[in-house]
């Protein structure tokens, strides 16, 4: 009896617990825009900004789709074109980037993000999401003005 009423009260503490943390009975704080943009007059790629850089890595599939919540473009000191691509993805060995596809038809570029698993069959994954970057060298171009895409980001540069 008094290890079944012991029990109850445990179960009864721990779903109390469960129901304040989400509430926390108080005024929940605004978002606020957060930016990741580039210094004026910067053509340097910006820095992780709080995000992992992730270099990609050769695997087997072509994996799934990752849609780019940041995009940046621009060509650094060097004459070379770069892009900075920033998303939200799973953790290292079950979702690592693949190679970035790069398509070029005139002055548009289009980038494809993908991210596949190298962990074993069987392992399993823990679902948490973590901000990740990636710099990706787009080589020497003609003088002109460039659009990047990736999903449904776009970002602009003029060499």
């Amino acid at each position: 009896m008094r290890r079944a009423i012991a029990i109850t009260i445990l179960a009864a503490g721990l779903a109390s617990a469960c129901g304040s943390a989400v509430g926390g009975g108080s005024t929940p704080a605004h978002d606020r825009p957060v930016s990741h943009g580039l210094p004026p007059g910067s053509q340097s790629p910006p820095t992780s900004g709080g995000a992992t850089l992730v270099t990609p890595r050769a695997g087997d599939g072509g994996g799934l789709p990752v849609q780019p919540v940041g995009l940046r473009a621009g060509v650094g000191d060097d004459g070379r074109a770069w892009a900075w691509a920033t998303w939200w993805g799973g953790i290292p060995t079950c979702n690592v980037l693949r190679p970035v596809a790069i398509q070029r038809t005139g002055h548009v570029i289009r980038l494809d993000l993908r991210e596949g698993s190298d962990a074993p069959p069987g392992t399993v994954c823990a679902e948490i999401a973590m901000l990740k970057a990636v710099r990706i060298d787009l080589g020497l171009l003609p003088p002109g003005t460039y659009l990047v895409r990736a999903g449904d980001k776009r970002a602009t540069f003029a060499v």
